[in-house]
């Protein structure tokens, strides 16, 4: 095999294994869902340190909702915010 196809075979490699551990964290390859489950998470967290109560679906239902607005392109932008903590 030439270097070439197997720089290829490499990137592609890693391209599914991306995808993968993606689809294995959010169960969905969606951006925006995924973005929706990363901010319920964030909120959940904060509202059961903080009060002590868990509210998961209503708050993941008013962000999917919140993200439907959104394009791909933009919800990909804000899940690398939220990963990076590169937060306004």
């Amino acid at each position: 095999m030439s270097l070439i196809l197997r720089l290829v075979f490499v990137v592609l490699l890693l391209g599914a294994v991306a995808l993968g551990v993606f689809y294995f964290r959010y169960g969905t390859l969606d951006t925006c869902r995924a973005l929706a489950i990363e901010q319920t998470e964030d909120a959940d967290r904060a509202l059961e340190e903080n009060f002590g109560i868990e509210v998961r679906d209503p708050i993941e239902r008013l962000n999917r909702a919140l993200t439907s607005q959104m394009t791909s392109r933009e919800c990909f932008d804000e899940l690398v915010k939220e990963w990076t903590g590169d937060e306004p």
